[in-house]
């Protein structure tokens, strides 16, 4: 049950955000030795500072009752049982699930959904080995070397993310490229640079009805038998990932080459399923599975980790803030990396699919009193 903004707590809240009113950053440092101290939080190696941030630690303490009293441990509950969490569709959300490190039953109207989950990791392991010891051949007897993903939105930035990220640990001699522009001139500019008998499509929807990753792969699959010739078998070149096995099939892709995945995965979340793939490929199964030991982390770090001290929870608290006490509706992401410089284009989209609402889950306005945007409910829709 969320709270409406005139609650006591919130009131209360505001009270305290009008006497920070006339301080400057400087002032409220130099008034308390203790602020990074009260201000940031560490869980492993990441070091969350929000000291920064136009807020004290009352306010902190305050906001994390208003996120209690709002039903923040019950949506969470509800997240990590399984239960209903997309309400328009009725539908758990199990990102989660692929990242777990047992093999405890999850059950998904009495399913349990995590067998499956095994197999396809069993499938993408095969791939990604056989590719990265040169077994994979093509239609013309010569190694995979070269993997062109296409896909779009989640099913491109977090696979193109976590490959550009995490280069110095690629596995050398294999390219992998991506292409989500429904524009020829991007295909158009890579695969005349390619050997098509080198070279493996995954062709990545989740439906498989996305126009401009079939249009690409219909686009890269020309090419292949332009370059290969018409009778070349092309099973050793084109695998997909998707939910829609059929639609999958009708394409011309045969069952063994078929990654399934499943409607409780957000296209936002898949890099942790077989959308993951050429990270797996890219990296080898050891650095793939390292990635999903760290999600598993984070998740368990959510669940048990009180909200004092939530990283997650408190960095939606600090955007609830931001947005509704202070009227701050922008927010800059940036990596001082540049092997990151994807990743705000990611959340970008994490967000935005995820809190961009302008309903809540009742069906009631999100913008309450005071102006606030579609961020109003980032803390507390998780």
């Amino acid at each position: 049950m969320a709270l409406s903004l005139s609650h006591s707590i919130w009131n209360d809240l505001l009270v305290q955000r009008d006497a920070l009113a006339d301080k400057t950053l400087a002032s409220l440092f130099a008034s308390d030795p203790q602020r990074f101290t009260d201000l940031s939080r560490r869980a492993d190696d990441w070091l969350l500072d929000f000291s920064k941030q136009r807020l004290t630690r009352k306010i902190l303490v305050g906001l994390c009752a208003f996120a209690e009293a709002s039903g923040f441990a019950l949506a969470r509950e509800r997240l990590f049982t399984a239960r209903t969490v997309n309400v328009s569709e009725q539908r758990p959300a199990l990102h989660w699930a692929l990242r777990l490190e047992h093999d405890r039953p999850v059950l998904v109207s009495g399913v349990d959904v995590v067998p499956a989950i095994r197999s396809v990791q069993v499938r993408m392991r095969r791939i990604a080995d056989a590719i990265g010891s040169g077994a994979w051949l093509g239609a013309q007897g010569t190694p995979i070397d070269t993997i062109v993903h296409l896909g779009i939105g989640g099913s491109d930035l977090g696979p193109r993310k976590a490959v550009q990220a995490l280069a110095e640990d690629r596995i050398p001699g294999i390219a992998v490229h991506f292409a989500s522009n429904v524009d020829p001139a991007q295909l158009g500019r890579l695969l005349p640079g390619l050997d098509a008998s080198h070279t493996l499509l995954i062709v990545c929807s989740k439906s498989f009805k996305t126009p401009e990753t079939l249009a690409n792969a219909q686009a890269a699959r020309n090419w292949l038998r332009e370059q290969l010739g018409a009778g070349a078998d092309l099973s050793r070149h084109i695998v997909a990932v998707t939910s829609n096995v059929p639609a999958a099939r009708a394409f011309g892709i045969g069952d063994d080459n078929i990654l399934p995945m499943w409607d409780w995965v957000g296209g936002r979340f898949s890099l942790w399923s077989a959308v993951g793939l050429p990270i797996a490929i890219a990296l080898g199964w050891e650095r793939f599975t390292d990635l999903l030991a760290g999600a598993a982390k984070m998740d368990a770090h959510f669940v048990k980790a009180p909200a004092i001290d939530n990283l997650p929870l408190l960095l939606a608290l600090v955007d609830f803030w931001n947005v509704n006490a202070l009227h701050v509706t922008q927010r800059m992401t940036a990596p001082y990396s540049s092997a990151l410089d994807l990743f705000p284009l990611y959340v970008q989209q994490v967000e935005m699919e995820s809190n961009g609402k302008s309903v809540a889950q009742d069906g009631s306005p999100v913008a309450p009193d005071g102006g606030a945007g579609p961020m109003a409910c980032s803390a507390l829709c998780v």
